[in-house]
């Protein structure tokens, strides 16, 4: 039961304790109101703000993943890009490479094609100048046949004007089988690509000749269409290579200064 009894408080007058507990507890409770109100406002506000940051930082993680996922592309298209410019580099190496073989055995079949076409062309020569020789050997057994006839018709003969009309027929045949055999000559020349040369390979002239002296050496048995001519390795003598237009001028050089000694202890070598 309230008491409505004014206190009594010493220099301060009649006090009444009820109405100062009520006012206190109402300014205590309004307080209270105040700092619950201001901590739910804090709390709501704590609250949207946390909501804000858990927005942001959802935002920031999608953003981060899609970051990722990007640059995860991007690695995998370039690793990509690179093992493609690898293939390619591979793939133009070994064409390269083939090609490079391919080039390789085309040279090897040509130098092969070109050996065999050396060879080919000697053997034609050699096979040419055995004919040639042949068919010269003929024509003057067919001409000294002829000679030794015309001889024998000249013998037999009962006139003078016989026997120089026989010397003569015997003439003119030789004449026109010298004439045939150097025709065929020339027609074998002609189909081995140009004018028949005979080449004569020499060894032992003094080297203080020259190729001037020696020049005129060969001169003197026929045209000579080329001369090459070098020193030996002892420095003494030269040796080198002639060629003749004719196989007379060529034989008879070889018949007159092969094995002929040069008083220098060596000794002329030439050979056909």
């Amino acid at each position: 039961m309230e008491n409505d009894e004014p206190l009594n408080v010493p220099g301060r007058g009649n006090v009444n304790v009820d109405r100062v507990v009520a006012e206190t507890r109402t300014r205590k409770g309004g307080e209270r109101r105040r700092a619950d109100a201001s901590w739910r406002a804090e709390s709501s506000a704590h609250a949207t703000h946390q909501h804000e940051l858990a927005a942001k930082v959802d935002t920031l993680s999608k953003d981060i993943d899609g970051l990722r996922s990007r640059l995860q592309q991007a690695m995998d298209e370039r690793g990509s890009q690179a093992q493609t410019g690898v293939r390619a580099a591979e793939a133009q190496w070994r064409a390269l490479s083939e090609t490079v073989e391919s080039i390789q055995f085309a040279m090897a079949t040509l130098e092969a094609t070109v050996e065999a076409a050396a060879f080919d062309r000697e053997v034609i020569l050699v096979a040419a100048r055995e004919e040639a020789a042949a068919e010269r050997k003929e024509t003057v057994q067919l001409a000294v046949k002829a000679a030794v006839q015309a001889a024998l018709a000249v013998r037999a003969a009962t006139t003078e004007t016989d026997a120089v009309a026989v010397a003569q027929a015997a003439a003119a045949a030789a004449e026109a089988e010298a004439a045939e055999a150097e025709a065929a000559e020339a027609e074998a020349a002609e189909e081995l690509g140009g004018t028949k040369r005979y080449v004569v390979t020499f060894s032992g002239f003094p080297s203080v000749m020259g190729e001037a002296a020696v020049r005129m050496t060969f001169d003197s048995f026929g045209e000579v269409s080329d001369l090459s001519i070098g020193m030996s390795g002892d420095g003494l003598t030269c040796d080198g290579e002639v060629e003749f237009r004719s196989v007379d001028a060529a034989m008879a050089a070889i018949d007159k200064y092969n094995g002929v000694d040069m008083g220098l202890g060596t000794t002329l070598r030439m050979s056909i």
